[in-house]
């Protein structure tokens, strides 16, 4: 007789085994290929350590059973809940359990002396962020037409993105707010995180005269001579090529910005004059002038950052950018 097909032994019975208990393997009595019978002996392992552990857990058990002892006795006269934290008490509720008539009631208290918000980081900009950080928060008011506000840090940053069906990531975080009493739960409040490594004042420039070329960005500086570290923007890949005589393109370093200006980190100075955009004449049948498109940086849009990274927007709460402003 022959085999239908083909066919692969295995082990009729098997078996892997583990250590049950920790400790220092102090005798190995088996070897590769090893013939064993049941209940032969493969190794040793010294676990006494698990009777130090079991003294010290049996006296635990010892003290809380006095412990609990203690407590009973106390029911069983009179008992007395204390405040576990300091905070205000928001609602104290008893009732008398008709059947049994025994009584019963729930306390909630708040600490209102720091509260928490939870926010959702943009994986685009969680790079500029880390725990620790100081925030500004601040929620306004009826009473008053200036808004208030709190201390507060970024006490937690998950390390665990969360996907959106839209495709973009974001990083749960918690802001930690110095409130000291003055902030209720469910009240809205608003937040800013300076990324600027607490540089203080800087100089700002118009959003649309901002270009790009191959290694950054630059800025089109009105001038009497040409600055030392004038770029060819033509020979450089630069966004914006046609512009005004007396104007020299300036790489410079740039931080955060928001729709309406760029924060200058280096390489312009305050109050310089920059180019913007040209503007024709109104046409023949309109009242309204238009952009010449041809080689202009458009005023009010962002440009193309390319593959040379964003830099961060936190929504609206990049506006509050103090310092000086190119012209």
């Amino acid at each position: 007789m022959y085999a239908a097909d083909e066919a692969e032994l295995a082990y009729r019975q098997e078996e892997t085994l583990a250590a049950g208990a920790s400790g220092e393997l102090t005798g190995v009595y088996a070897t590769d290929y090893q013939e064993v019978q049941a209940g032969s002996t493969l190794f040793h392992i010294d676990a006494s350590g698990y009777e130090t552990q079991l003294e010290s857990v049996q006296e635990q058990i010892t003290y809380y059973e006095e412990r609990i002892a203690d407590l009973e006795d106390s029911i069983a006269t009179e008992y007395t809940r204390y405040a576990d934290i300091t905070g205000q008490v928001i609602y104290a509720e008893y009732s008398t359990d008709r059947m049994t008539g025994e009584d019963s009631g729930t306390v909630m208290i708040y600490n209102q002396d720091t509260m928490e918000i939870s926010v959702n980081i943009d994986e685009l900009n969680v790079d500029y962020v880390e725990e620790g950080m100081e925030v500004t928060v601040y929620r306004t008011t009826s009473s008053s037409a200036e808004p208030v506000y709190y201390p507060a840090t970024l006490t937690y940053l998950s390390l665990e993105a969360t996907s959106s069906g839209s495709g973009v990531s974001t990083f749960e975080a918690t802001i930690t707010i110095d409130s000291e009493g003055g902030l209720s739960s469910g009240v809205t409040v608003y937040y800013s995180i300076d990324t600027s490594g607490g540089s203080g004042e800087s100089v700002l420039a118009p959003i649309g005269a901002l270009c790009t070329y191959d290694d950054g960005y630059y800025l089109l500086v009105q001038a009497e001579e040409a600055p030392a570290e004038t770029i060819d923007p033509a020979a450089t890949g630069g966004s914006v090529t046609d512009y005004p005589e007396g104007y020299y393109a300036v790489p410079v370093e740039v931080g955060d910005y928001n729709e309406n200006y760029v924060q200058i980190l280096s390489g312009v100075e305050e109050d310089a004059t920059v180019f913007l955009r040209y503007e024709n004449a109104a046409p023949a049948n309109g009242d309204t002038t238009s952009a010449d498109g041809s080689g202009s940086s458009d005023a009010g849009g962002m440009p193309d950052f390319g593959d040379m990274g964003s830099m961060p927007n936190f929504g609206g709460m990049g506006g509050g950018m103090p310092g000086g402003m190119g012209r």
